[in-house]
C-alpha cells in the first residue's frame, strides 16, 4: 500500500519528482511494507524548501535530496518498523539548513551527507537494536552533527573533511554499541562520544588541523576507548571511564602543544598514553584497584602526571 500527501505553494510532485523555486513543501506518507519514497528539490537559488517523508512498516526505503543553494531548507524523515533504510538525505550548497532522521525499530539504516554547507545541522535519532547511522560532511563551516541511539548493537560512523568550526556529538545508551568519528583538515573542531551501558567501543581520529578536541565519556563495564590525533597542533584529548574492566588507548603523533587527560574510576582498568612532538602534556588519573597505566612521551618540553588511588595498581612513565 502506498500513500502520497502533497502540500506546497504550488502542489509540487511529492514522490519520484522534482521541485523548483522557493517555499515549497514536499510530503510523502506511506503505510505498509516494501515501499519506496524519493523526493528531490533542485533550484539555483532555492530558499526555505522542505521535504517530509513518513513511513510506517518494514523494509521501506526513503531518499530526500536538496541541491544548490538550499538556504534555510529542511529534510525530515521518520521511519517506524524494522529493516528500513534511508538511502541518503543530501544537501549540496546549503546554508542554515537542517536534516533530521527519526527511526524506531530494529535493523534500520540511516545515511546522510552535506556538501559545501554553512551553519547547517544534522540530527539522527534511532531507538531499537542493530541500527546503523552514517554521516559525511565535506568542505563545510560551522556545522553541527548530533546522533542519538538507544538499544543494543547500534553503530554510528561520522566523518567531517575539510571543515572548520564544526562538531560531531554521538550519544549511545544500552549495550554493545560502536561509535566512530573522524575529522580531517581544518581548525576548531570537536568530536565527542558519550556511551552509557556495557561492552561499548568508541573510536575517534583527527588529523591535519589545529585546535581540535576529542572527548569520550563511558559509563559501566568493559568499555573500550581509542583516540588518535595526527599532525595536529594545540589540540586535546579527554577520556573519562566509570566502571570495571575498561580500556583506553590514546595517541598524539607529531605536532606540538597537545594535552591528554584521562580518568578512570573502578577496578581492573587500563590506560595507555603515547605522545610525540614538542610541548605536550599528559595527565592520567585512576581510582580503584588493580588498575594499570603506561605513559610514553617523545621529544622535548613534555610533562606527565600520573595519580593512582587504591591497591594493586601499576604505573609507568617514559620520557
Amino acid at each position: 500500500m502506498k500513500a502520497q500527501v502533497l502540500i506546497g505553494s504550488a502542489l509540487m510532485l511529492a514522490i519520484n519528482g522534482h521541485v523548483l523555486a522557493n517555499n515549497n513543501t514536499t510530503q510523502v506518507t506511506q503505510f505498509g511494507t516494501a515501499n519506496s519514497a524519493l523526493a528531490t528539490q533542485v533550484d539555483a537559488a532555492s530558499v526555505a524548501n522542505s521535504i517530509v517523508i513518513e513511513q510506517d512498516g518494514d523494509n521501506n526505503q526513503s531518499e530526500g535530496e536538496q541541491t544548490n543553494t538550499t538556504l534555510a531548507s529542511t529534510i525530515s524523515i521518520e521511519q517506524t518498523g524494522s529493516a528500513n533504510m534511508t538511502l541518503s538525505a543530501l544537501q549540496n550548497g546549503s546554508e542554515s539548513a537542517s536534516i533530521q532522521y527519526t527511526q524506531v525499530g530494529t535493523a534500520n539504516e540511516a545515511a546522510t551527507a552535506q556538501i559545501s554547507a554553512i551553519q547547517s545541522g544534522v540530527l539522527i535519532s534511532q531507538s531499537g537494536d542493530a541500527n546503523s547511522a552514517g554521516y559525511v560532511q565535506f568542505n563545510s563551516t560551522s556545522d553541527v552533527v548530533n546522533v542519538f541511539q538507544d538499544g543494543s548493537m547500534n553503530l554510528t560512523g561520522a566523518t567531517q573533511t575539510s571543515t572548520s568550526f564544526s562538531s560531531i556529538a554521538v550519544n549511545q545508551n544500552g549495550t554493545m554499541h560502536s561509535g566512530i568519528g573522524f575529522q580531517s583538515t581544518g581548525t576548531l573542531k570537536s568530536l565527542s562520544i558519550d556511551q552509557d551501558g556495557m561492552l561499548h567501543t568508541a573510536g575517534s581520529a583527527q588529523n591535519d588541523g589545529d585546535n581540535m578536541i576529542i572527548d569520550i565519556d563511558q559509563f559501566d563495564l568493559e568499555q573500550t576507548a581509542n583516540a588518535i590525533q595526527l599532525n595536529v597542533s594545540d589540540s586535546s584529548i579527554q577520556i573519562e571511564q566509570f566502571g570495571l574492566q575498561n580500556n583506553s588507548d590514546v595517541e598524539q603523533l607529531a605536532g606540538s602543544g597537545h594535552s591528554i587527560i584521562t580518568m578512570q574510576s573502578g577496578d581492573l582498568n587500563m590506560t595507555m598514553v603515547s605522545q610525540s612532538g614538542t610541548g605536550n602534556m599528559a595527565m592520567v588519573t585512576q581510582f580503584g584497584s588493580t588498575n594499570q597505566q603506561e605513559t610514553s612521551q617523545g621529544n622535548s618540553n613534555a610533562s606527565a602526571i600520573a595519580f593512582q588511588s587504591g591497591t594493586g595498581n601499576i604505573g609507568s612513565i617514559t620520557q
